[in-house]
């Protein structure tokens, strides 16, 4: 899948969205406290910082029913006025959209009911949404693999001395470049 090569490119883990039973705890990392008879609620230390989405719809643009119990938990959460607009204010995140805009009005709905609802609860995006389109002249894995080269340079952005070995490389290229059109018009 999208998401396990993802995951593979950047060492990093995937999680299963189907697996998520408690998404406050995945992302939010929150912990109901009772003192003296009030409910409180504690941020514990966040574990997790970066949340990259590769979400699909099914059939006619419906989100896959494993992910219904997270998409409800994204649109009420977003709402509640108990948790504000600050409630993933140190999470980043990025969703990229699978899906097909035959489906017109579903076109990557599920991306959509996570894009908005995200933001609205604070997380900083790292990219924009992005709508992969099943229907669209250039092949998914095509737009997913730009979309990954974009990703790369947000979350892993070149070091001083990378930056510095590839405006080396670029300027050696140039001069590369350059001594053959002498050697050319030489002819």
């Amino acid at each position: 899948s999208l998401a396990q090569k993802l995951g593979a490119d950047l060492d990093r883990t995937v999680i299963d969205l189907s697996e998520v039973l408690e998404p406050e705890k995945t992302f939010a990392n929150e912990e109901e406290e009772e003192e003296e008879g009030i409910l409180k609620m504690e941020r514990k230390k966040k574990v997790l910082k970066c949340a990259i989405f590769v979400v699909s719809t099914t059939t006619g643009g419906e989100i896959a029913s494993e992910c219904k119990h997270f998409m409800k938990w994204c649109e009420e959460q977003a709402y509640d006025e108990r948790a504000g607009w600050s409630y993933l204010k140190e999470l980043k995140f990025c969703v990229f959209g699978v899906g097909d805009s035959q489906y017109e009005e579903n076109f990557n709905r599920a991306a959509r009911m996570i894009d908005k609802p995200f933001a609205r609860m604070g997380a900083e995006r790292i990219l924009r949404k992005f709508d992969g389109d099943e229907s669209s002249e250039v092949e998914m894995k095509t737009q997913f693999e730009k979309w990954t080269e974009k990703l790369k340079g947000r979350v892993f952005p070149p070091t001083t001395a990378e930056k510095r070995r590839q405006k080396k490389k670029k300027e050696a290229d140039e001069e590369n470049g350059k001594e053959e059109d002498e050697v050319e018009n030489d002819d």
